[in-house]
């Protein structure tokens, strides 16, 4: 029963996450922070529409004009001999160059720092961690989370139990990349075969079922609660 529930929880975060609209102007946005992925990375196919960093372009440059943008800093995920692990991610100098020749400011641009995984793969957990430290450094109450839709709910249920552990409040509003070709092959977070966007929902839900019994994120019926209280 619990499983279908959070499975239910799932699909209403992520029309959510759809549904959003910015702030209002009446809320300071102090930080646009950006985790996931950019569209066609893996095979430097970016064309127009780059997924996180060509939103929090325009973000950055039409709407928030003198926030930071936060991005993980470190230089991806790789194997025991060294070689690149496909998740997405490029590495911060990577993101970076994306987002300076989109037009954002390189003084804009500020990395969270990663702690070092014991496993090969960087977790998201550690992104989040890294993500409110550097939000209580800053005195950052508001940020605005990007994410792609079907990564958001893992993402958000991540950054909600970082700040419970590490004792910080944030406000985080989601925004997702808009419009996005779910027929896009991908090696997703974790750098295995790639599939198309469409078919990674179902992992994201599955591991949106199991983290919370490791303690990584929280359950996915308190990401939405929040978010309905977000929007209040």
């Amino acid at each position: 029963m619990k499983k279908s529930s959070s499975k239910t929880s799932f699909r209403r975060i992520v029309d959510m996450a759809y549904a959003s609209q910015l702030p209002s102007a009446a809320i300071d946005i102090q930080a646009i922070a950006v985790l996931g992925r950019a569209q066609g990375e893996e095979t430097g196919q970016l064309g127009r529409h780059q997924g996180v960093i060509d939103c929090a372009t325009e973000l950055a440059t039409a709407h928030y004009l003198l926030a930071p943008v936060a991005i993980p800093g470190h230089d991806g995920s790789y194997d025991d001999s060294g070689q690149r692990v496909p998740t997405g991610y490029l590495g911060y100098q990577a993101w970076r160059t994306m987002l300076v020749s989109l037009g954002v400011s390189s003084s804009r641009i500020t990395p969270f720092i990663v702690r070092p995984s014991h496993e090969k793969i960087t977790h998201t957990r550690e992104e989040t961690d890294g993500l409110v430290l550097l939000a209580q450094q800053q005195n950052w109450q508001n940020i605005i989370l990007i994410a792609f839709p079907h990564q958001l709910p893992r993402v958000l249920a991540s950054l909600l139990m970082s700040c419970r552990v590490l004792g910080v409040n944030i406000n985080a509003y989601p925004w997702v990349p808009r419009p996005i070709d779910w027929d896009t092959l991908s090696h997703g977070s974790r750098g295995l075969t790639a599939l198309p966007l469409h078919q990674q929902v179902y992992e994201e839900k599955e591991r949106c079922n199991n983290y919370p019994n490791k303690g990584w994120i929280v359950p996915l019926p308190e990401v939405e609660r929040y978010l309905a209280d977000l929007s209040c």
